[in-house]
């Protein structure tokens, strides 16, 4: 019975602890977020297949629903994104 109520307590403080808001720290001065990236900036980058590289453009037609992805789109959301190339001989 403790040791029910012991790990009823432990579990219950855990989610409390994971579900509550925590408060935003300010951002510093220098590392907000630009909406567009300069002309400078995005001259600068390699396109290439190395980390920090930019993505080399493609584009493909999803086989689920016949949607067109392109790596421009991509790049645009802002959002990171893993490509996964698998083959089989």
């Amino acid at each position: 019975m403790r040791v029910t109520l012991v790990a009823l307590t432990i579990g219950t403080l855990l989610a409390m602890a994971c579900g509550s808001p925590s408060e935003s720290q300010p951002v510093p001065q220098g590392l907000t977020a630009q909406s567009e990236p300069s002309q400078e900036t995005s001259a600068e980058v390699k396109i290439g297949n190395e980390i920090g590289n930019r993505l080399p453009d493609f584009e493909l037609t999803l086989t689920s629903n016949g949607e067109r992805l392109t790596s421009t789109s991509l790049v645009e959301s802002g959002r990171p994104a893993f490509l996964f190339f698998f083959a089989t001989t």
